[in-house]
């Protein structure tokens, strides 16, 4: 039987057949997993509330890439002397900031996640036992590929899968690939630059139309587009550098031909030769 868990957590799931499985003692801490954000008491919760919950971790994974933690140390943590494997945080981090940002109060996870908080650092690890409950092994990895979010209510528990990151064929990989194999396995290397959940978020928002976004999906993806217009004002790329020089050049060209030509017209003409005269008088 799995064990009770009398208060809610989002945690990450390691992806199946990693060998953390193998040692981690699921006797108190249950499976192997990363707790992202604790929730509190989920009894003083509403009906309403739990599917909020559910539908906005949905999203979140819908949007998120599947992450990778590298293991930084192996410590015992806290009062219960948990045996815990540490990590840098690299993957782990983002998608908790995701999940507690309270800019807005526009999620209902991050207002539950904050007025529950009860530790004020978050250290991101994994539990691999307990003094009474010792791990079944010593871990010969050093890093961590987490492919699903989850949420846990007592003994209801939710698995969100998360995306696989896009593959980059190189031409050596494709060429290889047209001779011996199925050109589109994915086979490859990853993106060294992938989008952002929000960055997801709302390019996913975006394919709506105005009829089917909510009024907090129509006031994110607004808040999304001010801040990126704000963002390429700020940080011109190349393009528009020479947009703006081309611009400017040609206002400046319009310009001297405006006044070559009033220059060349009689009126201009007139203003010259009234001008030369006046010189002359100014002049003796």
């Amino acid at each position: 039987m799995a064990p009770q868990f009398p208060s809610a957590v989002i945690v990450a799931l390691p992806q199946v057949g990693h060998p953390l499985h193998e040692i981690v003692n699921p006797a108190e801490g249950g499976p192997a997993h990363m707790t992202l954000a604790y929730l509190g008491e989920f009894e003083k919760w509403t009906p309403e509330e739990i599917d909020q919950i559910r539908t906005e971790l949905r999203d979140i994974s819908t949007d998120a890439y599947q992450f990778t933690d590298t293991v930084a140390s192996r410590e015992k943590l806290g009062e219960s002397q948990a045996d815990v494997l540490k990590t840098d945080g690299a993957g782990s981090q983002k998608i908790r900031d995701v999940l507690t940002n309270t800019e807005g109060s526009a999620s209902i996870i991050a207002r539950v996640e904050a007025a529950a908080r009860t530790f004020p650092v978050w250290i991101p690890h994994v539990t691999l036992g307990y003094p009474e409950t010792p791990a079944f092994g010593e871990p010969d990895f050093t890093q961590i590929t987490f492919d699903r979010l989850a949420l846990w209510i007592d003994e209801d528990r939710e698995e969100f899968p998360l995306e696989q990151p896009e593959i980059v064929h190189s031409d050596r990989v494709n060429n290889y690939l047209a001779h011996h194999g199925v050109k589109g396995m994915k086979w490859g290397r990853r993106k060294d630059k992938l989008p952002s959940v929000d960055a997801r978020r709302a390019q996913r928002l975006r394919t709506k139309s105005l009829d089917e976004l909510t009024n907090k999906q129509l006031k994110e993806l607004n808040n999304r587009d001010n801040m990126e217009r704000q963002w390429r004002q700020a940080h011109p790329n190349g393009f528009t550098k020479g947009r703006n020089l081309a611009t400017a050049a040609l206002a400046t060209a319009g310009l001297g031909v405006s006044a070559y030509n009033l220059v060349k017209s009689q009126a201009g003409q007139a203003a010259i030769k009234s001008g030369q005269e006046l010189f002359k008088k100014l002049v003796k």
